[in-house]
């Protein structure tokens, strides 16, 4: 066993040396992350666009972070993809990260090597299927779900449509040529579907929008359950509770959803919250949730933004591994071992740090925290968020320019 562990790491060394030899001869290119799964609790696989490209360009880029490595970042490309979802599963033991794109293209990447799938092939361009939005891992099996109520499940190497009485049809498009002119037809669907997770293949939940309101169903095994309208907010993300009954379901303008299929559920909204929810997890017996404000923290009832974090925005999504919490914003990734933040850039966003993590004397301080200055010969002093940062006169370096000290951070 320990020499095919050994033969496995070799083999998987050569690997990584490619593919950090193929991003060394590229220039640094800012990149925004999309999506994000924890693979373990020092190991992190991300999806990302490039900053540069049109917002119609078709490409990702997919990073494994490795926290206790020499080689922190590796990465490959997905051209003429899109990629929207990522998740780490063991298909036949073997180790594998997925992704998905809106088209419904998966890669399955492992040591052997990728396999490239499609979910549900277009075979009449004459109808719009609709893209696809969320992959998941339940009880070892990855389900996919996206607009027109799509849902599917990967089993015996195939995907299955198991939406039932929940999808919708295809929509057809007019075959008249002047119909993208002049058309008052809505070509949209009633039902579309955001997330999907659950406890086991006979407790499955999907959440989304019906006719632009918030919409939840449950999996029985059988047949799909619709659960009758709680919120007209759209419904973005289910995390099952610790107790393996309820599960949490988040949402636009504040939304958060606790309770069940059989007991109902219980609106836990804070009226003053606006920020879309994009997921939460259960750490250390509170609810961490990821919005565009930041990283709240929901405690007894109240909500309150993590104070460490409090400079940090747009968080995309938040997942628990092994006793690590993991945050991933759009050009952050943070670790939480329960003591320290951890906050992890990407090298091809180093230089937007820098433009970012100064503040020049007389504007207001962006983030909490220690700051030097040279004209203070780099002494740290700490300041709060939204602190008029002060000017030292008389000093030989000329103006004052504090700089965050991000180690400490």
């Amino acid at each position: 066993m320990a020499k095919q562990q050994e033969t496995y790491q070799q083999k998987y060394s050569v690997h990584l040396q490619r593919i950090v030899i193929e991003i060394s001869k590229m220039e640094k290119t800012p990149i925004t992350f999309t999506a994000g799964c924890a693979i373990s609790n020092n190991n992190y696989y991300l999806s990302a666009s490039i900053d540069e490209l049109d917002s119609w360009d078709t490409f990702s880029r997919v990073f494994i972070y490795r926290h206790q490595s020499d080689i922190n970042w590796s990465s490959h490309d997905l051209d003429g993809w899109k990629v929207i979802s990522v998740a780490y599963a063991n298909l036949l033991n073997n180790r594998s990260l997925i992704s998905l794109d809106k088209e419904g293209n998966v890669e399955i990447f492992q040591q052997a090597g990728e396999e490239y799938q499609q979910i549900c092939p277009v075979t009449n361009e004459q109808f719009i299927y609709g893209q696809f939005n969320r992959l998941r891992v339940i009880q070892d099996n990855i389900y996919a779900c996206g607009d027109g109520a799509k849902i599917y499940i990967y089993e015996d190497e195939n995907w299955k449509s198991i939406a039932n009485n929940l999808e919708e049809k295809p929509l057809e498009i007019p075959k008249n040529d002047d119909f993208f002119l002049n058309n008052d037809q809505d070509l949209t669907f009633k039902k579309n579907l955001y997330d999907i997770n659950g406890f086991d293949n006979n407790n499955v939940y999907v959440c989304g929008t019906q006719n632009d309101e918030g919409f939840i169903a449950f999996f029985n095994g059988l047949k799909w359950l619709e659960v009758n309208r709680i919120t007209p907010s759209a419904l973005y993300a289910i995390v099952p509770c610790p107790d393996g009954k309820n599960i949490l379901v988040l949402g636009q303008y504040g939304t958060l959803l606790r309770g069940n299929i059989d007991n109902g559920f219980k609106n836990l909204k804070d009226i003053s919250i606006n920020s879309t929810f994009y997921n939460a997890a259960f750490y250390n017996n509170k609810i961490y949730i990821a919005s565009e404000q930041g990283l709240y923290l929901y405690e007894e009832g109240k909500y309150s933004i993590v104070s460490e974090l409090e400079a940090v925005q747009g968080v995309i999504s938040v997942e628990v591994k092994e006793n690590i919490l993991w945050v991933l914003t759009y050009k952050k990734l943070i670790r939480y071992d329960g003591n320290v933040w951890e906050i992890i850039s990407h090298p091809d966003n180093d230089e937007l740090d820098r433009q970012l993590l100064k503040c020049e004397a007389g504007n207001v301080c962006p983030c909490s925290g220690n700051w030097y200055s040279p004209a203070i010969n780099m002494q740290k002093r700490y300041f709060t968020k939204g602190d008029i940062m002060p000017e030292i006169k008389d000093n030989s370096w000329g103006e004052t320019i504090w700089y965050l000290d991000m180690e400490n951070q």
